[in-house]
């Protein structure tokens, strides 16, 4: 009986992806333990006890240094822990750790990862050759972010539709610091190589040119991102009309006709 008994129906750890630097971020252990079963729960950081709560215990609270961040005390519990002050080495995994009194018995979430990022402060740029393009003329484009850290990703999107990633070639100037974050903020630079045609132009001549900078990765516009900026410019599309071979050929007969009349009149003429 006892053994049926020992288990935690639910148990999950509920915190954000991403958190701004300087800022607070705060973890919940949602759990389905009754408080007179429960004896303890801890959250750790990377494997490393941060938190613990021991019912019981007088305090029933113990906090252990965490790198990058404090831990806020006045918000914290044995449901829930806030982190203030984040710096970028409180990016890592956390989990939480609920044990049972009777019956002895204890679970562990699963691992969620904290980035902590500094956001972009402006839009990014769009820079190219020229404002009117040909069809068959290749445009280029390079798109240039804010920095931010991580370095922001960058999508872009003609007339609203996405380009293939086979035509853009990315440049990043971040660096990786050793424990899993960049070193400072860096600006991200994506270059766009497209051959213009027909359906670039739509209806009304013109190409709308879209930069998107986010962290993370571009997924949709329906997706929630921790930092997300855009620009756009509009491009003049020329399509030169081309005149239908039967036309030319219908000009070329009627032209025919006129020169074939007038030289059939002067001949009349000059029998007078």
């Amino acid at each position: 009986i006892l053994g049926s008994l020992a288990t935690i129906d639910r148990l999950e750890l509920i915190m954000p992806k991403y958190a701004i630097r300087g800022g607070d971020v705060t973890l919940k252990c949602d759990h389905s333990v009754p408080l007179e079963q429960l004896h303890k729960v801890e959250w750790k950081k990377s494997g490393v006890k941060i938190f613990q709560y021991v019912k019981g215990r007088t305090p029933p609270f113990r906090y252990f240094p965490t790198a990058g961040a404090e831990l806020n005390k006045e918000h914290s519990s044995e449901k829930q822990i806030q982190l203030s002050k984040l710096d970028f080495p409180a990016s890592g995994s956390y989990s939480c750790i609920v044990s049972m009194e009777t019956p002895i018995f204890s679970k562990e979430t699963e691992s969620h990862e904290l980035t902590v990022i500094e956001p972009q402060d402006s839009d990014p740029i769009i820079t190219f050759n020229k404002d009117t393009y040909e069809i068959g003329e290749i445009l280029e484009a390079n798109c240039t972010t804010s920095p931010a850290r991580p370095p922001p990703h960058v999508t872009w999107l003609i007339n609203n539709e996405r380009v293939d990633d086979s035509l853009t070639k990315p440049f990043s100037n971040g660096r990786l610091h050793g424990h899993g974050y960049f070193e400072r903020k860096s600006s991200s630079t994506t270059q766009l190589s497209v051959e213009v045609s027909e359906l670039h132009g739509g209806e009304d001549g013109v190409l709308r040119l879209t930069c998107i900078s986010t962290i993370p990765g571009y997924v949709n516009h329906n997706e929630k991102y921790a930092d997300i900026r855009q620009h756009s410019v509009i491009i003049d599309i020329i399509i030169k009309e081309t005149i239908p071979a039967e036309a030319i050929s219908e000009a070329s007969a009627g032209h025919h006709l006129r020169c074939s009349g007038s030289l059939l009149i002067l001949m009349m003429i000059l029998r007078i």
